[in-house]
């Protein structure tokens, strides 16, 4: 994945949603850094990880927990960005990301949700999740 993957997806769904990401990471307390973010209202975000060659795209859902557990005040709606037709696409570590995002809605309800989303490999649109990301950023505001 290259810095150019983020900023083609961050400005993809920007123009969709009609949100503006923040230049730079965000920080995880440790945990890591997300790929892009929106700061939604206080303590509310949507935070975009982008997966085009990533051999272990479930960590980028993984690593959100701990920080929510050591954050109770904050609530994220996580959107995970693929490009339809790359190797990561559908592998069992993606399915497993899908797996781990739905547990952690059920565990931390009202406090987080996940939406996978499939761009097209020109990324001139998303293919897949564009109507669930709609909802969740609905129901986060």
């Amino acid at each position: 994945m290259t810095k150019n993957d983020e900023e083609c997806a961050a400005r993809l769904i920007a123009q969709k949603t009609g949100l503006q990401f923040s230049r730079g990471h965000f920080t995880l307390d440790g945990w890591g850094k997300v790929d892009a973010f929106v700061l939604l209202k206080s303590n509310r975000y949507l935070f975009l990880e982008v997966e085009k060659g990533q051999h272990h795209s479930c960590t980028n859902v993984l690593k959100i927990w701990p920080y929510l557990e050591r954050n109770p005040q904050v609530a994220v709606v996580l959107a995970q960005a693929f490009f339809h037709g790359s190797r990561g696409c559908d592998s069992s570590r993606a399915k497993l990301g899908c797996w781990i995002g739905q547990r952690i809605e059920m565990t931390l309800r009202g406090r987080f949700s996940y939406r996978r989303l499939v761009i097209a490999s020109d990324s001139s649109r998303i293919l897949e999740g564009l109507e669930e990301l709609l909802q969740s950023l609905k129901d986060f505001v």
